[in-house]
């Protein structure tokens, strides 16, 4: 079902243009560092309503689909970045949406807007019709260093996604995926090192009260603040109550 990755000469420009290194693992763990740069065939220049430069970069990007080739409906796609973010976006969103994704490289130096004066490079992943395609403000990973093809997230962490769920919880589960899991690891499971595990030592609905626990997933600083905190607060378009409940929801089952 998944075809071998294939690493076409494009990518290879010979050019005095310096390369941007991508490491590239496919659905059987084979990984391969390919490099990247402005010149390479396929590179457009684009530009599109993004929040992280606010729209006023016009980028140097790569459609997705030149790197990766269209990946089956099931499969999902690992956005790894420097920072700890790891990102799961699937194959259905990326290549069977009204959206387009494109991978964009960092010609020279972006400018550094980023917590930590840093840019977002040295990749950057951006959509052309991204309202159409209804992606989430969680699918721009940023800093990216590699791509990894997975599975469907339902059987790759298929430890997390136990058979007793109830069906309100395994709407918690995809949430959990798109929107905690880019930050946060459960049971030890998960690539993402920037938050704390979600279940281990203990739960949030342990030491939360629960109308406390919806508020913190809305507007994390409107219950506590730290000088290095980075858990972004969730607008009604993002999370519906409905949504955080699902969530929450999830997080009292897995414990189990």
């Amino acid at each position: 079902m998944y075809k071998k990755l294939l690493f076409f000469v494009f990518l290879f420009n010979a050019c005095t243009i310096h390369a941007l290194p991508l490491k590239l693992t496919d659905i059987n763990n084979n990984t391969q560092q390919i490099d990247i740069n402005i010149n390479s065939t396929g590179v457009k220049t684009l530009s599109v309503k993004e929040n992280t430069y606010q729209g006023k970069i016009a980028f140097k990007a790569m459609p997705l689909i030149n790197i990766t080739q269209e990946l089956p409906k099931t499969a999902t796609l690992k956005f790894v970045a420097s920072d700890g973010f790891s990102s799961l976006i699937p194959a259905e969103t990326l290549f069977y949406s009204k959206a387009t994704p494109y991978l964009a490289i960092e010609e020279s130096h972006w400018p550094k807007s980023l917590r930590g004066d840093k840019t977002a490079g040295p990749f950057y992943l951006i959509w052309e019709n991204a309202e159409a395609g209804q992606i989430k403000q969680e699918q721009w990973p940023y800093q990216i260093t590699e791509l990894v093809i997975q599975q469907d997230v339902k059987v790759q962490y298929k430890a997390i996604y136990p058979d007793y769920l109830s069906p309100k919880a395994q709407s918690g589960f995809e949430l959990f995926i798109n929107n905690c899991f880019v930050c946060h690891q459960l049971n030890q499971i998960g690539d993402a090192i920037i938050g704390p595990d979600l279940n281990q030592p203990m739960n949030p609905t342990d030491y939360f009260q629960a109308e406390a626990l919806k508020i913190f997933i809305r507007d994390p600083k409107s219950v506590r603040q730290w000088k290095s905190m980075q858990m972004p607060s969730f607008d009604q378009e993002t999370l519906t109550e409905r949504d955080i409940n699902a969530l929450i929801q999830y997080l009292t089952e897995i414990k189990q």
